[in-house]
């Protein structure tokens, strides 16, 4: 809204919302919840004005809603207070989303819902027009594919259980075909509108869309690729957790001129850095820059063909039964598990496993390093 007037001292401008209590319905990751607003003030729950817990929330009945203004005489009082009486006669109190997890406490926008009756949706949601809507789920989806590898390298570095993004993945993977025709919804209303403000907003998102490679069907493939890949590395691969490490060595000016190490250099046993699984050589290069070796075994049962899976922060050269196998003198920070993949024909019994690792000017932190017995 524009207001174009000649203003003087002491005009006043006066804003009167419609403060009844407005709902939005979830969708794809959020359905089955809705969102409650006050006005244009969007409600939250935050567990320090509340006696249950985020997980017990009780499911919230638009069609019977209603709350009355409270105030809070604790610390830190919420701009807004709503208290409503839910399922099982108990009390939720729902705060203004500014206010919500100001002391640290966990906090919800999205509650549960219970408004369905023989399928239909018992109130009216608080609705934004239909473009504005496409552009939002677009957006949203967006926001997800980009999120992945980020959430991947959280996953590497123990942040997020392998768990959580298999779930973040089959959700995208169950979310692309609605995806596709939101697509097709936002293509139609630029053919048939080309000329609005919305539809301009329309295509410029899509167009952004498309020049990432998001709507690719490439990438759905890349999702599913990257399911099976985080099974291996977190599920189906063994981790070698037991190595040793050599002092502090002069670093080559290239990674690829280091040779296996002398039978009499002097290993000692390493370090290992837990929960994530590293194999952690800070303790010896103690910041400075150089050489480190690190040797490990691993007992194969019987002779097969299979992978070494590994990760390392800084250039490195691995060497299986005295064969060199792979070199990565790109490699740099982070190490992340499976970070890169070998194909090998392990024998029966102990196979050795050797990496020569620059440590970077002193940043590496060390190796992940996997094997999987037979080929997957």
């Amino acid at each position: 809204m524009v207001l174009n007037r000649r203003w003087k001292r002491g005009d006043r401008v006066a804003l009167s919302f419609d403060m009844r209590l407005h709902f939005w319905v979830g969708e794809e990751e959020c359905a089955g919840k809705v969102s409650i607003y006050r006005g244009p003030l969007l409600l939250s729950y935050d567990r320090r004005f509340n006696v249950m817990d985020p997980d017990d929330i009780p499911a919230v009945n638009p069609c019977s809603l209603k709350g009355r203004i409270i105030s809070w005489r604790g610390r830190m009082p919420p701009f807004l207070l709503m208290q409503f009486k839910v399922a099982d006669d108990r009390t939720l109190r729902l705060c203004d989303f500014g206010s919500a997890g100001e002391g640290g406490s966990p906090y919800r926008s999205w509650l549960p819902l219970h408004n369905v009756e023989g399928g239909r949706l018992l109130f009216q949601p608080f609705a934004s027009p239909a473009a504005t809507l496409e552009r939002a789920r677009l957006l949203r989806f967006a926001l997800r594919l980009r999120n992945l590898r980020a959430q991947e390298r959280e996953v590497a570095l123990g942040h997020m259980k392998p768990d959580d993004f298999l779930v973040q993945l089959d959700g995208v993977e169950r979310d692309w075909p609605v995806f596709q025709q939101n697509i097709a919804r936002v293509r139609s209303m630029i053919a048939s509108t080309p000329e609005t403000e919305e539809t301009r907003k329309l295509r410029v998102t899509l167009e952004r869309m498309k020049h990432e490679g998001l709507l690719a069907a490439e990438r759905l493939a890349e999702v599913t690729a990257l399911k099976a890949d985080i099974r291996l590395r977190y599920y189906l691969a063994k981790r070698l957790t037991h190595f040793e490490v050599s002092s502090l060595l002069p670093a080559p000016a290239n990674i690829h001129t280091t040779a296996l190490p002398s039978a009499d250099m002097v290993f000692t046993p390493g370090q290992l850095l837990e929960p994530v699984g590293l194999c952690d050589i800070r303790s010896v290069h103690k910041g400075q820059h150089g050489l480190i070796y690190l040797r490990m075994r691993y007992d194969a049962s019987q002779a097969a063909a299979g992978h070494f899976l590994y990760g390392a922060d800084g250039p490195v050269k691995v060497w299986i039964n005295d064969k060199e196998v792979d070199c990565q003198p790109e490699a740099a920070s982070p190490a992340v598990i499976g970070q890169f993949r070998v194909n090998v024909n392990w024998r029966r019994g102990t196979n050795t496993i050797v990496f020569a690792l620059i440590t970077n000017g002193g940043r590496a932190w060390g190796v992940f390093a996997a094997v999987v017995g037979a080929t997957v």
